[in-house]
């Protein structure tokens, strides 16, 4: 990042209005917005500071593996749900928010960015190697969806 970045933490479901108009050439918004239920408002925000031109990338679960793993009866619905983290020694349980591919891909493009990528990626092989179970169910199910917008110049 370099000596001159600075890093702050903000409610992304409140306004930026920490932030001027047109501040930053970036947004990226990795594994933070699955605990949001109004994207909408947060892209909006997002468009608000970018300059025109600038990226927006962000991840977040993927609608099919979330819908199969919450089991939920409620696709098209942005849908409160919760599970367990058993990875840092005590049980931590993560509330967040599941939504259908077209509540994930929507809000983007409605919010003024121009959809320039997606990707679902393919665990890596030291994946294979640290996990073989859950890697065979990612090679035919991806867990996570990644996203490129531009603010239009």
């Amino acid at each position: 990042l370099g000596p001159e970045a600075e890093i702050q933490q903000v409610d992304l479901s409140r306004p930026l209005t920490m932030f001027g108009d047109e501040q930053f050439d970036l947004v990226l918004a990795t594994l933070c917005l699955d605990y949001i239920a109004d994207w909408l408002s947060v892209f909006r925000e997002f468009v608000r500071v970018l300059r025109p031109g600038g990226c927006f990338v962000m991840s977040a679960g993927h609608p099919s593996f979330d819908a199969e793993y919450y089991a939920t009866k409620k696709y098209f619905e942005v849908e409160a749900v919760e599970c367990v983290w058993k990875g840092f020694g005590t049980r931590v349980t993560m509330p967040s928010f599941r939504r259908s591919m077209q509540d994930f891909i929507n809000p983007v493009i409605e919010s003024g960015f121009v959809l320039d990528k997606i990707c679902e990626p393919l665990p890596t092989e030291k994946f294979r190697l640290a996990d073989p179970r859950r890697f065979k169910t990612l090679m035919h199910r991806p867990g996570f969806l990644l996203l490129r917008a531009r603010k239009p110049t």
